[in-house]
């Protein structure tokens, strides 16, 4: 099978921490990288471009100064773009097997997700966020980690049903048929809004097209590094962090970095939180790690029982030992 063309959209102060996940996908025997430019500044703009240059691999700048929505910017590159399968994946996806042929991909699909983060476990995530795998009557959805669309079909359907990438309100659906789907699907409240490309699911499964969300034993998703990268505690990666099993499965009290109020006062969804706890305790560590390979900080230390997760662990700081030994 011909290489698949993947997006990886590129945000500010992201590039200097993530090139050796990027630079991991590009050594797979099974997908070619196109870097994309989003919102950066001419510094980082010029450090792109070398970085593209470096791996031999397309390099785009979107139509903006500003950093453009994940959705937005999915729907620039899908108008332009040609080839038979539309994909892209998140900046922080590493690449654990160069020789790797192992995205489950058949012409019956019209489109497949996969990647959840690293630290997550495997039970369902149903609701309209774009890290949710179910709506919430158990029925499949796609994620927005890591996507691979037929393009003809995506592009039908973009045109049928009036709706792309973008993060959507219900009730600025004009579609009724989509509408009527998401009721079927347990989602009533027109006041809710759908993430990155979860109307084209409903159009999708209104098609009766066959799409799936599976999981790439090949490739590791760490999770929440360019939100981190843009929004976290810049100053925390120069302190002494123990990432614990207490940080990852238990909400964290007022005493903890972590805490977070109203998830100790919405007890009905206590899972949700625990999720996106885990996923800033498991950010911090791996952004520290990476760190500490970058810019020589201190590297953080873990003491966990979950030896699925320190395996992985092990992979990034495997893979970033390895981009550093065969790129210096």
């Amino acid at each position: 099978m011909q290489k698949l063309l993947f997006y990886i959209i590129v945000t500010p102060g992201s590039l200097r921490f993530l090139k050796f996940a990027m630079w991991s996908m590009q050594q797979r025997a099974d997908i070619e990288v196109a870097l994309v430019a989003n919102g950066l500044d001419v510094k980082e703009q010029q450090f792109l471009e070398s970085f593209a240059e470096q791996l031999n691999c397309t390099q785009i700048q979107l139509p903006t100064n500003k950093v453009m929505s994940h959705g937005a910017a999915l729907n620039v590159l899908l108008a332009a773009h040609q080839q038979p399968w539309f994909c892209f994946c998140d900046s922080d996806i590493l690449s654990t097997d160069d020789d790797a042929r192992d995205i489950p991909l058949t012409t019956e699909l019209a489109a497949l997700s996969s990647c959840e983060a690293m630290f997550w476990d495997d039970s369902p995530v149903k609701g309209l966020l774009g890290r949710c795998n179910q709506w919430p009557d158990g029925s499949v959805n796609l994620t927005s980690f890591f996507c691979v669309y037929q393009t003809s079909v995506i592009k039908h359907l973009v045109d049928k049903y009036g709706v792309g990438f973008e993060n959507i309100a219900i009730k600025a659906i004009h579609d009724q048929a989509i509408r009527d789907n998401l009721k079927h699907k347990g989602v009533a409240a027109v006041n809710r809004k759908l993430d990155t490309g979860k109307a084209l699911t409903v159009a999708m499964d209104i098609e009766g097209l066959a799409f799936e969300h599976a999981e790439i034993p090949s490739l590791l998703h760490i999770g929440g590094l360019s939100s981190w990268i843009l929004n976290g505690d810049k100053d925390l990666v120069h302190a002494e962090y123990e990432l614990s099993d207490q940080d990852l499965y238990e909400l964290a009290d007022q005493h903890s970095w972590l805490y977070n109020a109203r998830a100790i006062e919405d007890t009905e969804n206590k899972q949700f939180y625990l999720r996106r706890q885990q996923r800033l305790a498991a950010a911090r560590f791996c952004f520290q790690l990476i760190s500490h390979f970058v810019d020589n900080t201190p590297k953080p230390r873990h003491d966990l029982s979950n030896v699925a997760l320190v395996a992985k662990i092990n992979q990034i700081e495997a893979g970033l030992q390895r981009y550093h030994a065969e790129t210096s």
